[in-house]
Protein backbone atom coordinates (compact mmCIF):
# COMPACT_ATOMS: atom_id res chain seq x y z
CA UNK A 1 0.00 0.00 0.00
CA UNK A 2 1.34 3.88 -0.74
CA UNK A 3 1.04 5.69 2.33
CA UNK A 4 -0.68 9.31 1.69
CA UNK A 5 -1.37 12.36 4.12
CA UNK A 6 -4.11 15.09 3.27
CA UNK A 7 -3.26 18.54 4.18
CA UNK A 8 -6.02 21.00 3.89
CA UNK A 9 -7.29 23.52 6.28
CA UNK A 10 -11.06 23.03 5.62
CA UNK A 11 -12.49 20.12 7.09
CA UNK A 12 -15.23 19.69 4.63
CA UNK A 13 -12.52 19.87 2.35
CA UNK A 14 -10.71 17.14 3.80
CA UNK A 15 -13.69 15.01 4.45
CA UNK A 16 -14.21 15.43 0.57
CA UNK A 17 -11.22 13.78 -0.61
CA UNK A 18 -11.23 11.13 1.99
CA UNK A 19 -14.82 9.87 1.91
CA UNK A 20 -15.41 10.44 -1.32
CA UNK A 21 -13.04 7.93 -3.32
CA UNK A 22 -12.53 4.76 -2.45
CA UNK A 23 -8.74 4.54 -2.29
CA UNK A 24 -7.80 1.25 -0.70
CA UNK A 25 -8.61 0.06 -4.54
CA UNK A 26 -6.14 1.89 -5.75
CA UNK A 27 -3.57 0.90 -3.65
CA UNK A 28 -3.54 3.66 -0.92
CA UNK A 29 -3.62 4.11 2.59
CA UNK A 30 -4.46 7.21 4.35
CA UNK A 31 -2.36 7.66 6.69
CA UNK A 32 -2.93 10.61 8.57
CA UNK A 33 -4.55 14.59 8.22
CA UNK A 34 -3.51 17.85 8.96
CA UNK A 35 -5.40 21.28 8.79
CA UNK A 36 -2.18 23.38 8.60
CA UNK A 37 1.52 23.06 6.68
CA UNK A 38 3.02 22.57 10.73
CA UNK A 39 0.97 20.10 11.28
CA UNK A 40 1.51 18.64 7.79
CA UNK A 41 5.74 18.78 7.89
CA UNK A 42 5.55 16.97 11.38
CA UNK A 43 3.28 14.24 10.34
CA UNK A 44 5.42 13.84 7.18
CA UNK A 45 8.38 13.05 9.58
CA UNK A 46 6.88 10.63 11.09
CA UNK A 47 5.18 8.55 7.97
CA UNK A 48 7.68 9.24 5.33
CA UNK A 49 4.46 9.10 3.17
CA UNK A 50 4.67 8.15 -1.04
CA UNK A 51 2.33 10.97 -1.62
CA UNK A 52 0.86 14.21 -0.16
CA UNK A 53 -2.16 15.96 -1.14
CA UNK A 54 -1.50 19.58 0.42
CA UNK A 55 -3.46 23.14 0.21
CA UNK A 56 -1.65 26.19 -0.27
CA UNK A 57 -3.02 29.01 1.63
CA UNK A 58 -3.33 27.68 4.87
CA UNK A 59 -2.51 29.33 8.21
CA UNK A 60 0.83 28.72 10.46
CA UNK A 61 2.91 27.39 7.54
CA UNK A 62 1.69 27.41 3.93
CA UNK A 63 1.97 24.26 1.83
CA UNK A 64 4.73 25.66 -0.25
CA UNK A 65 6.62 26.51 2.92
CA UNK A 66 5.70 22.79 4.14
CA UNK A 67 7.04 21.20 0.66
CA UNK A 68 10.32 23.04 1.22
CA UNK A 69 10.59 22.07 4.81
CA UNK A 70 10.01 18.35 3.69
CA UNK A 71 12.40 18.49 0.50
CA UNK A 72 14.80 19.92 3.08
CA UNK A 73 14.88 16.67 5.01
CA UNK A 74 15.43 14.36 2.14
CA UNK A 75 11.94 13.15 2.86
CA UNK A 76 11.26 11.06 -0.58
CA UNK A 77 7.29 12.41 -1.18
CA UNK A 78 5.22 13.19 -4.28
CA UNK A 79 3.07 16.21 -3.79
CA UNK A 80 -0.37 16.75 -5.44
CA UNK A 81 -1.13 20.51 -4.85
CA UNK A 82 -5.05 21.54 -5.00
CA UNK A 83 -5.52 25.52 -4.79
CA UNK A 84 -7.71 28.13 -5.72
CA UNK A 85 -5.04 30.32 -6.56
CA UNK A 86 -4.13 30.10 -10.19
CA UNK A 87 -1.25 33.00 -10.10
CA UNK A 88 2.11 31.79 -12.03
CA UNK A 89 4.03 33.06 -8.63
CA UNK A 90 2.54 29.35 -6.92
CA UNK A 91 2.58 27.21 -9.70
CA UNK A 92 6.27 28.85 -10.17
CA UNK A 93 7.71 28.06 -6.61
CA UNK A 94 5.55 24.72 -6.72
CA UNK A 95 7.44 23.93 -10.13
CA UNK A 96 11.18 24.81 -8.31
CA UNK A 97 10.10 22.42 -5.63
CA UNK A 98 10.04 19.59 -7.90
CA UNK A 99 5.97 19.23 -8.07
CA UNK A 100 4.16 18.83 -11.07
CA UNK A 101 0.98 18.12 -10.02
CA UNK A 102 -0.61 21.51 -9.76
CA UNK A 103 -4.27 21.43 -9.31
CA UNK A 104 -7.30 24.10 -9.27
CA UNK A 105 -9.97 24.24 -7.52
CA UNK A 106 -12.38 22.78 -7.64
CA UNK A 107 -11.75 19.78 -9.64
CA UNK A 108 -13.51 16.46 -9.96
CA UNK A 109 -13.02 13.14 -8.67
CA UNK A 110 -11.92 12.08 -11.76
CA UNK A 111 -9.51 14.24 -11.96
CA UNK A 112 -8.19 13.93 -8.45
CA UNK A 113 -8.12 9.94 -9.06
CA UNK A 114 -5.91 10.26 -12.71
CA UNK A 115 -3.37 12.66 -11.03
CA UNK A 116 -2.96 10.00 -8.16
CA UNK A 117 -2.59 7.11 -10.70
CA UNK A 118 -0.04 9.04 -12.50
CA UNK A 119 1.86 9.58 -9.82
CA UNK A 120 1.72 6.23 -8.70
CA UNK A 121 2.83 5.01 -12.05
CA UNK A 122 5.76 7.28 -11.13
CA UNK A 123 6.57 5.92 -7.40
CA UNK A 124 6.47 2.61 -9.56
CA UNK A 125 9.01 3.55 -11.89
CA UNK A 126 11.18 5.34 -9.28
CA UNK A 127 10.94 1.55 -7.66
CA UNK A 128 12.27 -0.46 -10.31
CA UNK A 129 14.49 2.04 -10.72
CA UNK A 130 15.98 1.65 -7.51
CA UNK A 131 15.34 -1.96 -7.78
CA UNK A 132 17.81 -2.21 -11.35
CA UNK A 133 20.38 -0.44 -9.32
CA UNK A 134 20.81 -2.38 -6.38
CA UNK A 135 20.68 -5.52 -8.20
CA UNK A 136 23.75 -3.58 -10.42
CA UNK A 137 25.57 -2.03 -7.43
CA UNK A 138 25.60 -6.22 -5.88
CA UNK A 139 26.63 -7.91 -8.80
CA UNK A 140 29.52 -5.42 -9.78
CA UNK A 141 30.50 -6.55 -6.07
CA UNK A 142 30.22 -10.29 -6.83
CA UNK A 143 32.05 -9.97 -9.74
CA UNK A 144 34.94 -8.16 -7.78
CA UNK A 145 35.13 -11.36 -5.82
CA UNK A 146 34.96 -13.95 -8.52
CA UNK A 147 37.90 -12.04 -10.28
CA UNK A 148 40.01 -12.06 -6.94
CA UNK A 149 39.48 -16.00 -6.68
CA UNK A 150 40.25 -16.26 -10.74
CA UNK A 151 42.99 -14.15 -10.14
CA UNK A 152 44.67 -16.19 -7.21
CA UNK A 153 44.44 -19.08 -8.61
CA UNK A 154 45.37 -18.59 -12.06
CA UNK A 155 42.09 -19.14 -13.25
CA UNK A 156 41.83 -17.43 -16.46
CA UNK A 157 42.84 -17.70 -20.04
CA UNK A 158 43.03 -13.84 -21.05
CA UNK A 159 43.38 -11.26 -18.75
CA UNK A 160 42.03 -8.85 -21.71
CA UNK A 161 38.58 -11.04 -21.43
CA UNK A 162 38.87 -10.27 -17.41
CA UNK A 163 38.91 -6.63 -18.51
CA UNK A 164 36.31 -6.93 -20.67
CA UNK A 165 33.68 -8.38 -18.03
CA UNK A 166 34.37 -6.15 -15.62
CA UNK A 167 34.24 -2.84 -17.77
CA UNK A 168 30.46 -4.03 -18.15
CA UNK A 169 30.23 -3.47 -14.65
CA UNK A 170 31.85 -0.42 -14.76
CA UNK A 171 34.74 -1.80 -13.48
CA UNK A 172 38.48 -2.02 -13.62
CA UNK A 173 41.48 -4.52 -12.57
CA UNK A 174 43.61 -3.50 -10.39
CA UNK A 175 47.06 -3.96 -12.05
CA UNK A 176 49.51 -2.32 -9.31
CA UNK A 177 49.36 -1.85 -5.26
CA UNK A 178 49.44 -4.25 -2.63
CA UNK A 179 47.57 -7.46 -1.56
CA UNK A 180 46.56 -8.22 1.98
CA UNK A 181 45.11 -11.74 3.12
CA UNK A 182 43.37 -12.15 7.13
CA UNK A 183 43.03 -15.58 8.64
CA UNK A 184 41.21 -16.50 11.61
CA UNK A 185 43.23 -17.75 13.85
CA UNK A 186 40.97 -20.45 15.22
CA UNK A 187 39.03 -23.26 13.40
CA UNK A 188 35.51 -22.41 13.12
CA UNK A 189 32.53 -24.03 10.76
CA UNK A 190 32.84 -22.09 7.59
CA UNK A 191 30.14 -20.44 7.97
CA UNK A 192 30.95 -18.87 11.31
CA UNK A 193 34.31 -18.36 10.27
CA UNK A 194 32.71 -16.46 7.11
CA UNK A 195 31.02 -14.25 9.12
CA UNK A 196 33.88 -13.07 11.40
CA UNK A 197 35.92 -12.55 8.57
CA UNK A 198 32.77 -10.30 6.89
CA UNK A 199 33.14 -8.09 9.90
CA UNK A 200 36.96 -7.26 9.44
CA UNK A 201 36.17 -7.06 5.65
CA UNK A 202 34.17 -4.07 6.46
CA UNK A 203 35.52 -2.81 8.64
CA UNK A 204 38.72 -2.19 6.36
CA UNK A 205 36.82 -1.96 3.39
CA UNK A 206 35.19 1.60 5.18
CA UNK A 207 39.00 2.72 6.58
CA UNK A 208 39.42 2.11 2.76
CA UNK A 209 36.79 4.43 1.50
CA UNK A 210 37.47 6.80 3.82
CA UNK A 211 40.75 6.99 2.66
CA UNK A 212 39.99 6.98 -1.13
CA UNK A 213 42.00 3.91 -2.04
CA UNK A 214 40.89 1.87 -4.57
CA UNK A 215 40.31 -1.95 -3.99
CA UNK A 216 38.70 -4.97 -4.59
CA UNK A 217 37.74 -7.15 -1.29
CA UNK A 218 36.15 -11.18 -0.68
CA UNK A 219 35.98 -13.64 1.43
CA UNK A 220 38.25 -16.83 -0.43
CA UNK A 221 38.97 -20.02 0.99
CA UNK A 222 38.63 -19.21 4.19
CA UNK A 223 40.42 -15.97 4.10
CA UNK A 224 39.71 -12.16 3.77
CA UNK A 225 41.24 -10.47 0.96
CA UNK A 226 41.97 -7.55 -0.44
CA UNK A 227 43.65 -6.33 -3.58
CA UNK A 228 44.41 -2.60 -2.76
CA UNK A 229 45.73 0.01 -5.00
CA UNK A 230 48.68 2.52 -3.79
CA UNK A 231 51.47 3.93 -4.88
CA UNK A 232 53.69 3.09 -1.95
CA UNK A 233 53.10 0.23 1.19
CA UNK A 234 54.33 3.39 3.63
CA UNK A 235 50.94 3.79 4.76
CA UNK A 236 48.82 0.45 4.40
CA UNK A 237 50.17 -1.33 7.57
CA UNK A 238 48.46 2.05 9.42
CA UNK A 239 45.32 1.40 7.44
CA UNK A 240 45.47 -2.48 8.89
CA UNK A 241 45.93 -1.94 12.26
CA UNK A 242 43.28 0.37 12.30
CA UNK A 243 40.81 -2.14 11.07
CA UNK A 244 42.06 -4.44 13.37
CA UNK A 245 41.94 -2.68 16.38
CA UNK A 246 38.09 -1.95 15.74
CA UNK A 247 37.80 -5.44 15.09
CA UNK A 248 39.74 -6.45 18.23
CA UNK A 249 36.98 -4.18 20.28
CA UNK A 250 34.14 -5.93 19.11
CA UNK A 251 35.43 -9.67 18.17
CA UNK A 252 36.68 -11.91 20.66
CA UNK A 253 38.43 -13.89 18.43
CA UNK A 254 42.20 -13.30 16.97
CA UNK A 255 43.41 -12.78 13.27
CA UNK A 256 46.58 -13.16 11.17
CA UNK A 257 46.87 -10.36 8.53
CA UNK A 258 49.65 -10.36 5.86
CA UNK A 259 50.95 -8.12 3.98
CA UNK A 260 52.46 -8.47 0.42
CA UNK A 261 55.33 -6.76 -1.15
CA UNK A 262 54.04 -4.46 -3.81
CA UNK A 263 53.43 -5.64 -7.43
CA UNK A 264 53.03 -4.00 -10.88
CA UNK A 265 50.71 -6.03 -13.59
CA UNK A 266 47.72 -8.68 -12.52
CA UNK A 267 49.82 -11.61 -13.64
CA UNK A 268 51.63 -11.18 -10.43
CA UNK A 269 48.50 -11.32 -7.90
CA UNK A 270 49.18 -14.68 -7.73
CA UNK A 271 52.11 -14.30 -6.45
CA UNK A 272 51.69 -11.51 -4.23
CA UNK A 273 48.44 -13.54 -2.55
CA UNK A 274 50.92 -16.44 -2.13
CA UNK A 275 53.51 -13.43 0.10
CA UNK A 276 50.56 -12.15 1.85
CA UNK A 277 48.99 -15.79 2.81
CA UNK A 278 52.27 -17.17 3.94
CA UNK A 279 52.82 -14.68 6.00
CA UNK A 280 49.37 -14.57 7.86
CA UNK A 281 49.51 -18.22 7.94
CA UNK A 282 52.81 -18.64 9.44
CA UNK A 283 51.34 -19.54 12.92
CA UNK A 284 53.92 -17.55 15.13
CA UNK A 285 51.22 -15.22 16.77
CA UNK A 286 48.31 -17.61 16.98
CA UNK A 287 47.14 -15.35 20.16
CA UNK A 288 47.60 -12.01 19.21
CA UNK A 289 45.55 -9.77 16.69
CA UNK A 290 48.74 -8.94 14.33
CA UNK A 291 50.08 -7.26 10.95
CA UNK A 292 52.64 -8.29 9.77
CA UNK A 293 54.60 -7.39 5.95
CA UNK A 294 56.20 -10.27 3.24
CA UNK A 295 59.57 -9.53 3.54
CA UNK A 296 61.19 -13.05 1.99
CA UNK A 297 62.49 -14.79 4.97
CA UNK A 298 62.18 -17.79 6.16
CA UNK A 299 63.02 -17.41 10.35
CA UNK A 300 61.31 -13.94 10.61
CA UNK A 301 61.50 -14.13 14.32
CA UNK A 302 63.96 -14.58 16.79
CA UNK A 303 63.94 -17.45 18.97
CA UNK A 304 63.85 -14.86 22.34
CA UNK A 305 61.10 -12.78 20.86
CA UNK A 306 59.39 -16.45 19.94
CA UNK A 307 60.25 -17.95 23.80
CA UNK A 308 58.98 -14.28 25.06
CA UNK A 309 55.58 -14.98 23.47
CA UNK A 310 55.53 -18.40 24.50
CA UNK A 311 56.06 -16.86 28.24
CA UNK A 312 52.97 -14.37 28.20
CA UNK A 313 50.74 -16.73 26.83
CA UNK A 314 51.28 -19.56 29.25
CA UNK A 315 51.55 -16.87 31.86
CA UNK A 316 49.49 -14.08 31.40
CA UNK A 317 47.87 -14.88 34.42
CA UNK A 318 50.51 -14.18 37.00
CA UNK A 319 51.98 -11.18 37.84
CA UNK A 320 54.14 -10.71 35.16
CA UNK A 321 56.01 -7.82 33.29
CA UNK A 322 58.87 -7.19 30.72
CA UNK A 323 61.74 -7.61 33.93
CA UNK A 324 60.58 -11.18 34.64
CA UNK A 325 60.19 -12.56 31.14
CA UNK A 326 63.87 -11.36 30.10
CA UNK A 327 65.23 -12.35 33.45
CA UNK A 328 63.67 -15.43 32.47
CA UNK A 329 65.13 -16.04 29.13
CA UNK A 330 68.20 -14.07 30.46
CA UNK A 331 68.77 -11.00 28.48
CA UNK A 332 68.20 -7.39 29.12
CA UNK A 333 64.69 -5.66 29.69
CA UNK A 334 65.94 -3.13 26.94
CA UNK A 335 67.16 -5.89 24.13
CA UNK A 336 63.79 -7.87 24.57
CA UNK A 337 61.92 -4.10 24.50
CA UNK A 338 63.39 -3.87 21.55
CA UNK A 339 63.48 -6.85 19.81
CA UNK A 340 59.45 -6.80 20.30
CA UNK A 341 59.30 -3.01 18.93
CA UNK A 342 61.38 -4.66 15.60
CA UNK A 343 60.15 -7.46 14.51
CA UNK A 344 56.81 -7.22 15.87
CA UNK A 345 56.06 -3.46 15.46
CA UNK A 346 54.43 -3.49 19.27
CA UNK A 347 55.76 -3.16 23.15
CA UNK A 348 55.83 -6.19 24.98
CA UNK A 349 53.30 -4.52 26.88
CA UNK A 350 50.68 -4.21 24.33
CA UNK A 351 50.73 -7.98 23.43
CA UNK A 352 50.70 -8.15 27.30
CA UNK A 353 47.47 -6.58 27.74
CA UNK A 354 46.32 -7.36 24.25
CA UNK A 355 46.21 -10.98 25.27
CA UNK A 356 45.18 -10.51 29.12
CA UNK A 357 42.08 -8.67 27.62
CA UNK A 358 40.85 -10.77 24.57
CA UNK A 359 41.24 -13.98 27.62
CA UNK A 360 38.83 -11.55 29.81
CA UNK A 361 36.26 -11.16 27.56
CA UNK A 362 35.90 -14.97 26.97
CA UNK A 363 35.72 -15.53 30.55
CA UNK A 364 33.28 -12.50 30.95
CA UNK A 365 30.58 -13.72 27.89
CA UNK A 366 30.73 -17.29 29.51
CA UNK A 367 29.05 -15.53 32.44
CA UNK A 368 30.34 -18.05 35.35
CA UNK A 369 32.41 -15.28 36.95
CA UNK A 370 32.32 -11.66 38.58
CA UNK A 371 34.02 -8.98 36.83
CA UNK A 372 36.63 -8.81 40.40
CA UNK A 373 37.09 -12.87 39.76
CA UNK A 374 38.02 -12.25 36.34
CA UNK A 375 40.31 -9.25 36.73
CA UNK A 376 42.68 -11.30 39.13
CA UNK A 377 42.00 -14.54 36.59
CA UNK A 378 43.77 -13.10 33.58
CA UNK A 379 46.68 -10.84 36.04
CA UNK A 380 45.01 -7.81 37.37
CA UNK A 381 45.78 -7.19 41.01
CA UNK A 382 43.32 -4.10 40.78
CA UNK A 383 39.80 -4.13 39.84
CA UNK A 384 39.04 -0.78 39.28
CA UNK A 385 42.68 -0.65 37.04
CA UNK A 386 40.82 -3.54 34.74
CA UNK A 387 37.67 -1.93 34.27
CA UNK A 388 39.64 1.08 32.80
CA UNK A 389 42.26 -0.88 30.91
CA UNK A 390 39.28 -2.87 29.71
CA UNK A 391 37.60 0.43 29.06
CA UNK A 392 40.36 1.80 26.79
CA UNK A 393 40.43 -1.49 25.16
CA UNK A 394 36.79 -2.01 24.02
CA UNK A 395 34.72 1.39 24.80
CA UNK A 396 32.67 -0.83 26.97
CA UNK A 397 33.44 -1.37 30.92
CA UNK A 398 33.47 -4.88 31.76
CA UNK A 399 29.92 -4.57 33.16
CA UNK A 400 28.54 -3.15 29.81
CA UNK A 401 30.61 -5.66 28.01
CA UNK A 402 28.80 -9.08 29.57
CA UNK A 403 25.44 -7.42 28.87
CA UNK A 404 26.15 -6.62 25.09
CA UNK A 405 24.18 -8.87 23.13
Amino acid sequence: MYKMIIVEDEPLARLGIRTTVNWSQYGIEIVAEASNGREGFELAKLHNPDIIITDVKMPLLSGLDMIKLIRNENIDTEFIILSGYGEFEFARVAIENQVVNYLLKPISNEELIDTVLKVIERLKSQELVKKSNYILENSKEEIKRKVIRILVRKYYNSLEDLQTQLKMYDSKLIDHGIFVVAILDEKFELQETTEILYVFEVLLSKILDEAKVNYICGIYHEKATFIIEMQTQNHIEKLVSDALNKFQSIQTQTLSVGISTYFEGVDNIHRVYEEAKSVANNGLLKFINSVQKFNGESERYSPNVLRALNVIHQEYMKNINVGYVSEKLNVSESYLMHMFKDQLGVTFNKILIDTRIREAKNLLKSGQYRVKEVAYMVGFNDEKYFTTIFKKQTGLTPSEYIKKP
